[in-house]
């Protein structure tokens, strides 16, 4: 299969945010770090960043000295103040390339995927110390013979063994989770069927809730509108909820999910009162509840962006609407919605948050994967920024 990501299309929103003037923000945001691609820089960093003693690391999907177009992708280290110093530039094959999801740290060494390139183009896991010394290709997939694809998704340590889950691949092509250790021996527990019966198109991360997996489809279930489910490290899946899509609920979930108080929090792309996705909670034991519709006047629409709680807040980023139709930074409660900020492009600003969020130190950072400047092309490539709400203490 190996689907595009997202049938949201960033050009065209950066191109209508470019011609705007700046925001009136309701919250205190700046660009931290604004990509310039080529050798120097990455560009477009689709993924999130992890904080880890006190600095940042990430990826960008484009960038570095690659011989792909627009570079094959870049992993990155950023400094509070947006020194950002290239670890690693990816080569394609036999390297990986375009690496679209996070990284995560496990004694010390950071892991990742990457979407492409590999032994057999169709991506790989690696691992890097932070200081860029020790990159290794631990695994390759090979996207034929029940071996998983396109690994959009990051991964997710379990007692020092490595679980993800791959968008193509498998006995029918629907996507798989493997595990794989830390010296890269992989396996693939359990092959996603798709149609009624199961998932298809595994792309956020799973998440660990003491010991069991938990994960999202963005197709597949009883009316293919996705799926919620849980896998043991066994591969053992539960087929939690089947989104049902129309406006009284959500479709299209692309996010990891998020375990508060018992319950999974997650948000879907599409769905809703408002048509502009939605933010759900679910138990454990398939009873879901639509939170908040994305949508309407100011409020952003579209987020594929996990969430984060603080205090019993959630945050996250949307895509697309907001003042200036470039995405926005959101909080929401069970009873309430509000925009942070309203993303404008062009060289002040970013546009179009394709990640979540993370708290480092009472300052939310993220990513935009276009705007802050003309590099790449005309509408920029990409930005880290950072933003505090005015109103929470964190």
């Amino acid at each position: 299969m190996f689907s595009i990501r997202s049938p949201t299309s960033i050009f065209a929103v950066a191109i209508a945010a470019s011609l705007l003037a700046a925001p009136t923000r309701a919250a205190s945001e700046s660009v931290v770090h604004p990509f310039q691609g080529g050798a120097n820089d990455g560009a477009e960093p689709y993924a999130g960043l992890i904080y880890v003693n006190n600095m940042f690391y990430g990826t960008t999907e484009y960038g570095g000295t690659g011989a792909c177009p627009l570079g094959c992708g870049t992993v990155f280290s950023m400094t509070s103040a947006g020194v950002v110093k290239l670890l690693h530039s990816f080569g394609s094959t036999p390297d990986g390339a375009y690496p679209v999801s996070g990284l995560i740290e496990v004694n010390g060494t950071l892991f990742g995927t990457t979407s492409a390139g590999g032994k057999y183009s169709v991506g790989t896991v690696f691992s890097i110390a932070p200081t860029g010394s020790n990159y290794k290709v631990l695994y390759s997939f090979e996207g034929v013979d029940g071996d998983g694809g396109a690994p959009y998704a990051g991964l997710v340590n379990v007692n020092g063994t490595l679980y993800g889950t791959t968008e193509g691949g498998g006995k029918k092509d629907a996507g798989t989770m493997f595990s794989i250790t830390t010296s890269g021996t992989e396996k693939v527990l359990y092959p996603f069927q798709g149609g009624t019966k199961d998932g298809l198109s595994p792309v956020a991360s799973l998440i660990n809730v003491s010991g069991t997996l938990y994960g999202t489809t963005v197709y597949g279930g009883s009316s293919n509108y996705g799926t919620v489910f849980s896998l043991t490290t066994a591969g053992h899946r539960n087929w939690i909820y089947s989104f049902k899509g129309g406006t009284k609920d959500g479709e299209a979930p692309r996010a990891s999910l998020i375990h508060v108080g018992g319950k999974l929090y997650g948000i879907t792309e599409l769905g809703g009162a408002k048509g502009g996705g939605t933010l759900f909670s679910v138990t454990t034991a398939g009873k879901e509840t639509l939170v908040q519709s994305f949508g309407g006047s100011g409020i952003g629409i579209n987020p594929v962006g996990s969430l984060i709680s603080v205090s019993g807040t959630f945050y996250g980023t949307t895509v697309g609407g907001g003042t200036y139709s470039a995405g926005t930074v959101f909080k929401a409660t069970n009873t309430s919605l509000s925009t942070l900020h309203s993303f404008s492009g062009g060289s002040s600003d970013g546009a179009t948050p394709q990640a979540g969020l993370v708290n480092a130190g009472g300052t939310l950072y993220g990513t935009t994967t276009v705007g802050g400047g003309s590099g790449c092309h005309d509408f920029g490539c990409g930005t880290v920024f950072k933003v505090t709400p005015k109103t929470e203490k964190f």
